[in-house]
Formats: structure tokens, C-alpha cells, sequence
């Protein structure tokens, strides 16, 4: 047997609430009918939460194995980076500095002039970048204070609000 959606269950539920109270039901039958409503609810509310809960497990396990990747991806580019230099080493040793084969070509090549600041407390402040302040931003910390404070002043510029979460233990 399949139960209906959770919505569904909860919608038929809300529903017998509202209209059981108005029938001319002993309580016994009342109480008997919500009880299996209920029991459809928990079932397929338990169900949905171990779904939800391998959901999470399936993320934390990507986001594990995400990590590993970086880590493997990290070791193979050093590793590239160190051949490269070990290569352009012996091709400087042995005076070459062009090789070529059918698949690629190689060429020790100069780089760009590079600037080397010897001082930096000597640089004239003409040469000398002076990064922009960050914006203020509110205190989020001091705000929440204030309006614990003043539970019931509204302010144009902030409220409080409060929200539920689920909580599977």
C-alpha cells in the first residue's frame, strides 16, 4: 500500500480537524479517525526526514570527496610545476634552448621585466596606492541589543522576526 503525499495527508488531516468538531460524532470515533490520520502522517513524515537525512549525508560525502579531488588536483599541478623546472634546469645546463617533435615545441623564453621593490618604506608617495575604506556596515551585534531592549518600538530601519526550522535528532 502506498500512502498519499505528505501534503495530502496533511491537507486530509487539517481538514478532518475542521469538520469532525462540527458532526454529531461521539468522541470515541473522533479521536479514532484523527488517530489514523495521525498515524499515516507520522509514517510518512518519518519517511520524508530519513530522506532528508540521506540527502545530507550524500552532500557531506560529495563535499568530502570534493576536498580530495583539490587535494589530488593540487599534488598533480606541483608535481607538473616541478617537472617543468626540473626540465627547463637541464635544457639550461646543456645550453639548449629549443627543442622540438612532432607533438610539441620547446623554448626557454625571457619574461617580462619583473619589479622588485628593494624598500617599501622608501617609496615616494607618488608611487603609492591608497586602498578605498570598506563601507560602513551595520552592527548586527548592537542592533539586536537595541531591539531586545525595545521589544516593542518599530523602527523604519529594523524589526525582528522570528522563524521555526525543522529539527531531526
Amino acid at each position: 500500500m502506498t500512502l498519499p503525499a505528505l501534503y495530502e495527508i496533511a491537507e486530509t488531516y487539517r481538514h478532518a480537524l475542521e469538520t469532525l468538531g462540527d458532526l454529531d460524532l461521539d468522541e470515541q470515533t473522533v479521536s479514532d479517525t484523527l488517530e489514523g490520520l495521525q498515524g499515516d502522517l507520522q509514517v510518512k513524515g518519518q519517511n520524508v526526514a530519513a530522506f532528508c537525512l540521506h540527502l545530507e549525508a550524500m552532500a557531506e560525502a560529495i563535499k568530502s570527496a570534493e576536498k580530495k579531488i583539490e587535494l589530488r588536483r593540487q599534488i598533480l599541478t606541483n608535481r607538473a610545476e616541478n617537472i617543468r623546472a626540473y626540465l627547463k634546469q637541464c635544457m639550461e645546463r646543456a645550453g639548449i634552448q629549443k627543442m622540438e617533435c612532432p607533438l610539441f615545441k620547446l623554448q626557454i623564453k625571457k619574461n617580462p621585466p619583473r619589479k622588485v621593490i628593494d624598500d617599501e618604506s622608501s617609496v615616494p608617495g607618488e608611487f603609492m596606492k591608497t586602498p578605498l575604506p570598506p563601507p560602513p556596515l551595520p552592527d548586527k551585534k548592537s542592533i539586536a541589543e537595541f531591539l531586545k531592549q525595545q521589544p516593542q518600538q518599530r523602527t523604519a530601519w529594523a524589526h525582528q522576526e522570528q522563524s521555526t526550522r525543522l529539527s531531526i535528532e
